[in-house]
């Protein structure tokens, strides 16, 4: 008897696998084309990607040859120091804390413009925050 029963539950499971292959092949068409909307949207998104790619280095170019850079390299260099003149005063001046911390915010935005403007991370050897309080 175990051996009709088990040839009978196998048959139902190849009756079942029939019915869900049919069921995935039923729905094979509308996955494909699907996929193939995908990678339409796909290669929009990197034409569009490619297109900023070349807007964003001309612009580069531009604040570059404008001398965008080196006025921002010169701001870079002010905030510096006003970062280290308050750091010298912050325990002796009250309210050169909350200063500090304003140019310090105002710095690392400056210093992001820099790194954008030059093409590199500056990120690494930026004071990052030396006025806190």
């Amino acid at each position: 008897m175990d051996s009709v029963g088990g040839v009978g539950e196998r048959i139902d499971r190849i009756g079942t696998w029939r019915k869900d292959l049919s069921a995935e092949l039923a729905t094979l068409p509308d996955s494909l084309r699907r996929f193939r909307e995908a990678i339409s949207d796909l290669q929009r998104i990197t034409e569009r990607l490619e297109y900023a790619t070349v807007g964003i280095e001309t612009m580069m170019r531009h604040a570059d040859n404008s001398g965008l850079t080196d006025a921002m390299r010169q701001l870079d260099q002010a905030a510096m120091a006003v970062e280290k003149q308050l750091a010298e005063m912050r325990d002796a001046v009250p309210g050169a804390g909350l200063v500090g911390q304003t140019v310090t915010e105002l710095h690392r935005n400056i210093d992001s413009v820099v790194g954008l403007l030059s093409g590199r991370d500056r990120r690494a050897d930026s004071p990052g925050g030396a006025v806190e309080g």
